[in-house]
């Protein structure tokens, strides 16, 4: 009897040597970078289609990318459809458009800068009635 748990008690130590081991997540590694908050909205502006917002933390007078889905994601993926720059306040607009038949998805994107995470906008849907 003494053999069998001496012997339950070194299998049990070898299978778990391999953790002891492996690397320990050490408390001091990066974590993932936050996002930055990116609102957007469409408005209707003498007849044309705006796709506005902003993006907080100080994102000014930097590039935002306005993208375009042809089909409701996840089926189809974003591509770009325009750049533009925010303005001092952070603000940005691009006039978009809607396609004759079908939807059109638009989102914002911000690259990753600064210590945040690239990061992008609610999704809106444009079409023609």
């Amino acid at each position: 009897m003494k053999i069998r748990i001496a012997s339950i008690l070194a299998a049990g130590a070898l299978a778990l040597s391999p953790l002891a081991l492996s690397p320990v997540a050490d408390a001091s590694a990066p974590d993932k970078a936050p996002a930055r908050n990116v609102t957007s909205k469409v408005v209707k502006v003498k007849g044309h289609l705006v796709f506005k917002g902003h993006v907080s933390d100080g994102y000014n007078r930097k590039q935002v990318i306005i993208q375009r889905a042809t089909c409701k994601p996840p089926k189809c993926n974003f591509k770009t459809y325009k750049t533009t720059k925010t303005s001092k306040a952070g603000k940005y607009s691009a006039r978009i458009g809607a396609p004759a038949r079908g939807s059109w998805y638009f989102r914002a994107k911000v690259k990753a800068a600064g210590g945040f995470a690239t990061s992008y906008s609610g999704v809106w849907r444009t079409y023609r009635l």
